[in-house]
């Protein structure tokens, strides 16, 4: 069935997952979206432990390209309903893929307002000496750029209402409180404990990680600190777009 399934053109897989979406999710989708490397995948992870919430494990880049006011390829959506199994208790989604932050315009003018968008700011200093664990492991991911420009985004659109800002660190140091926010945001009752959200998700494993899902940690946080990432740091710090945007976000004081 996965064979045919991934076999099907975009006319076939557009017009059956349409009749899914309808069909199986009545409620307003969720979106994620950050720079890369700021702690997406433990956002999703979290959010997938909500019994109500369908949380699609990959990136599908649906709402990356668009044509006329429609997302172009919403089919890699669809797809992600076909291929993988979805729990009867769920009544919406949730797709995680980073550069959605760069379409946020696009997908509130495609949705409307029946859509939910989880932006994650994280300190741009962990971020920009973060290596992918899978694809150029010994180089550095995100550039300086690539954190100012997503990052501008977050504050363009933090005053909508379907549009919510959460910091990585919150996550991790304010799990209970921070978790209780998205709830809200999410207008979900439903608020999962930092001692057992684990085994509730149905992330355990992201092929953006080298390992599987693992519970809050702290030691990502800081990271920067080490002696081997204080050419990049320094380099950081020299870009004033950069200095301005941690003194706006606090992660420096002016």
């Amino acid at each position: 069935m996965n064979t045919l399934i991934k076999n099907m053109v975009y006319p076939q897989i557009t017009k059956i997952g349409k009749k899914v979406d309808k069909h199986k999710f009545s409620r307003e989708p969720i979106i994620i979206g950050a720079c890369p490397r700021s702690g997406t995948t433990l956002l999703l992870s979290i959010i997938s432990s909500y019994p109500s919430i369908h949380a699609i494990k990959n990136q599908t880049y649906a709402f990356t390209q668009w044509k006329n006011s429609d997302p172009e390829r919403i089919d890699r959506l669809y797809r992600e309903f076909l291929l993988h199994h979805i729990p009867k208790v769920t009544n919406r989604w949730c797709e995680k893929t980073p550069k959605n932050i760069q379409y946020v315009r696009n997908i509130f003018s495609y949705f409307g307002d029946r859509v939910r968008f989880i932006n994650v700011i994280r300190d741009g200093r962990d971020v920009i000496t973060s290596k992918h664990p899978r694809n150029k492991p010994d180089k550095y991911w995100v550039s300086s750029e690539r954190w100012i420009n997503d990052v501008k985004k977050s504050f363009e659109f933090s005053h909508y209402q379907n549009f919510l800002n959460i910091r990585y660190e919150n996550l991790i140091f304010e799990f209970d409180k921070e978790v209780e926010k998205i709830s809200k945001f999410l207008n979900e009752t439903h608020i999962p404990p930092k001692k057992n959200w684990i085994d509730q998700t149905s992330i355990k494993k992201s092929k953006h990680l080298k390992n599987r899902i693992q519970n809050i940690y702290t030691s990502s946080i800081g990271r920067w600190k080490n002696k081997e990432h204080e050419n990049i740091v320094t380099k950081f710090m020299q870009n004033k777009q950069a200095v301005s945007l941690m003194k706006k976000l606090k992660y420096i004081k002016d």
